[in-house]
């Protein structure tokens, strides 16, 4: 937090918080100054933007034409486009991961020390929104907004949250600042993280904290040299290399936050099962949806980025994606996934 003297903002020493061993992803708290422009009112609409965006309670139909490339629909065109489908088979395996979060945090939405009178929250990559829709509920008085480059989102939500189409990429234009900017899942979505975290610190409220979490497929490679899946996690981490959106979660780090003014930075692992070996019943159950949503996302995350950042022809890829599902579906290594 910023202390005054003399009318200079005085950044405190970064320390670490709430380190209490059993964390996963990463939060940070913000540093701005009490007299920052996040709270310019001026000329802006419910959601806090200079102008209107585009609301998914009014969608033209152009909006939902989604181009179809190998039999999944996704959200845009061309070598820069956003590499995960949105179709229905998507937002089940999102509904899935989704509980599997939860079970991670003990039913909790988030670990970041947020109060009951929150006021604004940010959803970046929203997806399906249930996390959105579900922290609306918790919190009623809050306004939560949920943003992607999909609409996949329900109809019917709480009153208190809003989704938008939205490119976190771009110039946010929010003129109220938030005090909890959630980013769950989104490995290979940016160019430059650095400049997403830029804009998460303009956007959020003295006090305000970010929430990042992510899961490190790239481990397979380790744990499993020389199998079909440690070929898929190497060909993915090279298309994404190449695309420019690398997967991977070296974007959780300490120093890429602090060097846009982030402090009390905590970041922390878990260690996810895959597979139903484990013998703890909540373990095991973890184990066996995370198996479930590794086999449903291998073609989600491999079809577009190999076929256009590496020019394999689609059977090549759905051919290597069986072959991991089969060695997944055999393992009985103790096999995790850190989150």
């Amino acid at each position: 937090m910023a202390e005054e003297d003399g009318g200079q903002n005085i950044p405190a020493e970064p320390i670490e918080v709430g380190d209490d061993g059993g964390s996963s992803g990463e939060y940070y708290e913000d540093d701005q100054d009490e007299d920052g422009d996040s709270e310019d009112e001026t000329g802006s609409d419910s959601s806090g933007h200079n102008s209107p965006q585009i609301s998914t309670r009014s969608l033209s139909g152009s909006i939902l034409d989604y181009p179809i490339e190998n039999g999944r629909t996704y959200c845009g065109l061309g070598e820069g486009a956003y590499f995960m489908p949105n179709d229905e088979a998507e937002q089940t395996r999102l509904s899935i991961v989704h509980q599997i979060h939860l079970a991670l945090l003990d039913g909790e939405l988030a670990k970041a020390p947020i109060k009951d009178d929150i006021g604004r929250i940010l959803d970046v990559g929203t997806g399906t929104g249930e996390w959105a829709i579900a922290m609306a509920e918790k919190y009623p008085s809050a306004e939560v907004i949920g943003t992607d480059l999909s609409a996949m989102q329900p109809d019917k939500v709480p009153e208190n949250v809003f989704f938008e189409i939205d490119d976190a990429e771009q110039e946010w234009t929010y003129t109220q600042g938030f005090d909890l900017i959630h980013m769950r899942n989104l490995a290979g979505s940016f160019e430059s993280w650095s400049k997403v975290y830029e804009q998460a610190f303009k956007h959020l409220n003295p006090g305000g904290y970010l929430e990042v979490r992510d899961f490190q497929m790239t481990q397979w490679a380790v744990e499993m040299p020389d199998s079909p899946a440690a070929m898929f996690t190497k060909a993915l981490k090279s298309a994404s290399d190449k695309a420019g959106r690398p997967l991977g979660v070296s974007h959780i780090k300490k120093a890429k936050v602090r060097q846009v003014g982030f402090v009390d930075c905590q970041v922390g692992f878990m260690a996810l099962p895959l597979g139903t070996w484990p013998h703890d019943s909540k373990q095991k159950w973890m184990g066996k949806m995370w198996l479930i949503g590794v086999l449903e996302g291998l073609e989600a995350m491999a079809m577009r980025l190999l076929t256009i950042q590496k020019s394999w022809p689609p059977e090549a890829v759905r051919d290597l994606c069986g072959q991991v599902r089969d060695q997944l579906t055999s393992n009985t290594n103790e096999t995790y996934t850190p989150v």
